[in-house]
């Protein structure tokens, strides 16, 4: 498990990965109003090339009980991932965190499924 520092409203990034998928060097701009963007790092372990992923977020405070936000969703890689290749890519934080603001989060992130050229899982 990775962890970044915490930058803007405390914010607090822990990567998981999937066995061949990592996810890595993430920062976040809080942006204005109700959407921020993440950027994170995927790098791929495979040998094949990946086409998209299935993440999965959880964003919460420490001493909370309920998360600000609890989310899964799908990322297409544009162009791809080809094996051995690591690149920056973008997201769009979820809207429940704009009620965070102001507190410590820790988002934890995971892959949770990888996908080949042709839309196929591929197996771990």
């Amino acid at each position: 498990m990775k962890k970044w520092a915490a930058l803007p409203a405390m914010l607090v990034m822990t990567g998981l990965a999937s066995a061949d998928v990592d996810v890595g060097d993430v920062t976040y701009d809080p942006g204005s109003g109700v959407i921020g963007i993440y950027s994170f790092e995927l790098h791929n372990n495979y040998d094949v090339a990946v086409s998209k992923v299935d993440l999965y977020m959880v964003a919460t405070t420490p001493g909370r009980e309920v998360p600000w936000a609890d989310s899964r969703y799908s990322y297409e890689i544009p162009g791809g991932l080809e094996p051995g290749e690591a690149r920056q890519l973008r997201a769009v934080t979820p809207p429940d965190l704009v009620h965070a603001e102001g507190q410590e989060v820790v988002i934890n992130v995971d892959v949770e499924a990888s996908y080949d050229a042709s839309g196929d899982i591929i197996e771990q």
